[in-house]
């Protein structure tokens, strides 16, 4: 079972395209409208503005998995103290399969079907992985943002009646990331790396605002990756999010685990 590898490290393989059923426009600022028509300049700055101000998040999710033939529900319970460390369980008919904790110098897990455990720097864990990976990515996963830094410069720009779309002008690593276009929240993001038939989507639904604050969380994230023929879906489901609580995370590899390193 390498539901921690999926959830957290496997997710940055690449994508899976999404299209739309409506017809895009291309979207170009008009001299000869007012200041509010919407441009990748204003989206990518209240992309960048929201969900900031908090100091820790709690979540418990009901989890889904798909992959290699199998299929099987999980529960994680995920704890984040902003831009400093995460730390996520995984359980099996409430029993904790895996563990991980994150933090910007690097990541930790372990898993108990296979006895093994891994710890190591970002760096190290990138070169395994063939992108670039740091933990500012896996807040943001959570967070409904964008995983990676978003520059106008960098993308075409469409809308239709319901979305707002940023599609990569890079055709080696391809990106995409569409919005809401009423409230100008991230629906769904997606990396493609074609010369490794490597694909990571990530969609995002029913989003919960938090009371006197400017975060607002989606309680339902579905995550799509895959590797040349390999599968892997994600759903998770959140039961409860709190805020601000006084969070612990406890970590610690049991007896006899074998770790694993980098190849």
């Amino acid at each position: 079972m390498k539901s921690i590898q999926i959830l957290f490290l496997g997710l940055f393989l690449g994508l899976i395209g999404c299209k739309s059923k409506q017809a895009f426009v291309s979207a170009t600022p008009d001299a000869t409208t007012n200041t509010t028509v919407l441009t990748a300049e204003k989206l990518i700055t209240n992309q960048d503005s929201i969900a900031n101000n908090f100091q820790t998040l709690s979540i418990t999710a009901n989890v889904k998995y798909e992959g290699k033939g199998s299929s099987f529900p999980l529960t994680a319970e995920i704890k984040l103290k902003k831009d400093e460390m995460l730390g996520v369980n995984v359980r099996f008919m409430g029993i904790i399969m895996a563990k991980a904790l994150i933090t910007p110098q690097g990541v930790k897990y372990y898993e108990k079907a296979e006895s093994t455990y891994f710890d190591g720097d970002f760096e190290t864990l990138s070169r395994w992985m063939g992108t670039d990976l740091d933990f500012s990515m896996i807040q943001n996963l959570i967070l409904g943002k964008s995983v990676i830094h978003l520059s106008a410069k960098d993308y075409n720009f469409e809308t239709n009646e319901t979305e707002a779309l940023l599609t990569s002008k890079n055709e080696s690593i391809k990106t995409a990331f569409s919005f809401g276009i009423s409230d100008l929240l991230l629906v769904m993001q997606s990396v493609q790396q074609p010369q490794q038939n490597k694909a990571f989507v990530v969609n995002y639904q029913d989003r919960v605002a938090v009371e006197n604050s400017s975060v607002v969380i989606p309680r339902k994230i579905s995550i799509i990756a895959t590797q040349k023929n390999e599968k892997h879906t994600v759903d998770l489901q959140h039961q409860n999010i709190k805020f601000n609580e006084e969070i612990t995370f406890p970590y610690n590899v049991p007896n006899g685990y074998e770790r694993i390193y980098a190849r």
